[in-house]
């Protein structure tokens, strides 16, 4: 398994610098601390064929979006993770490296926003809701099954401090017959979320038989950044349906359990290599990521 299948995936045209480099971030920074150099970086974003400068602003649009904060050190460039960084960070990291969904009541959390006549006031906080496993049911309302209301508020409070949204739960009658039509699965996009796991499941199965704790350190990251990305994309898109309304050919248990095989292996492969680009002992397992402990 060489570093040619690490750039082709990057070369992909829907994978962007940016998006990997919050990945990295939140996958491979957050473990050890909260902060890098930038040399740090570009040693890291290098597995991936991306250019120095791209990387560069890359970064400074992380600055832009309150991401991160810069200093300059010198000659040299320290980023450091703001609060909202972390933040997001540690709630995503629930929906990317969970093993199990919770039991559902067949309630969802519902959030109106406060219109606007253009749409254009609530639109960023719709984005980051829907990114929080939100899904949009109207032009001022999102609704979500596995967001409890008390979460919403801390989301609103952080994403859009000034709106005054209602919020409030809600539950169907006739639940048995709105799963069998369909309801559900079309409210949350299942089906297309179903063949996102399909091909997730594709790309990363024939791995389990290829990759293990020898591999070289530098593509061991690179897949590790893979893995992790590519189902970040589709957890943080689509929340996990409840068992209950999940559509027959959903993928989305078999995808976990390769994570949970393969996660490990690339932690560990990639531990040695990644230390000398932090200059530390970089750890070789992180609990508490797809089940470990």
């Amino acid at each position: 398994m060489g570093p040619d299948v690490v750039e082709q995936w990057a070369e992909q045209p829907d994978i962007s610098a940016r998006s990997v480099i919050v990945t990295i971030i939140g996958d491979t920074l957050v473990p050890v601390g909260a902060s890098m150099w930038m040399n740090q970086m570009l040693q890291l974003t290098s597995v991936f064929g991306f250019s120095d400068r791209l990387v560069r602003t890359s970064m400074t649009r992380l600055v832009n979006d309150e991401w991160l904060r810069n200093e300059r050190v010198g000659r040299q460039s320290k980023y450091h993770l703001t609060e909202l960084a972390r933040r997001e960070s540690t709630q995503a990291a629930e929906r990317i490296y969970g093993v199990d969904t919770p039991d559902w009541s067949g309630e969802w959390t519902l959030v109106f926003l406060p219109g606007s006549p253009t749409g254009s006031l609530d639109r960023g906080v719709s984005d980051a809701l829907r990114w929080h496993g939100f899904v949009r049911i109207g032009r001022d309302a999102l609704a979500s099954q596995l967001v409890k209301p008390e979460v919403a508020k801390e989301l609103m409070a952080l994403h859009a401090p000034q709106l005054s949204p209602a919020i409030a739960t809600a539950t169907f009658d006739e639940l048995e017959r709105l799963t069998a039509d369909g309801f559900f699965v079309n409210a949350v996009d299942s089906n297309d979320q179903a063949d996102a796991y399909a091909l997730f499941v594709d790309r990363y199965c024939p791995l389990a038989t290829k990759v293990g704790t020898k591999t070289d350190g530098r593509t061991a990251f690179g897949l590790r950044t893979m893995l992790v990305h590519d189902l970040r994309r589709i957890r943080l898109r689509w929340p996990d349906p409840p068992p209950a309304t999940r559509p027959p050919n959903w993928s989305g248990g078999e995808a976990a359990a390769i994570a949970a095989e393969l996660y490990p292996r690339l932690v560990i492969a990639s531990a040695n290599w990644l230390s000398d680009v932090f200059d530390d002992n970089y750890p070789a397992q992180h609990p508490g990521r797809f089940g470990l402990t």
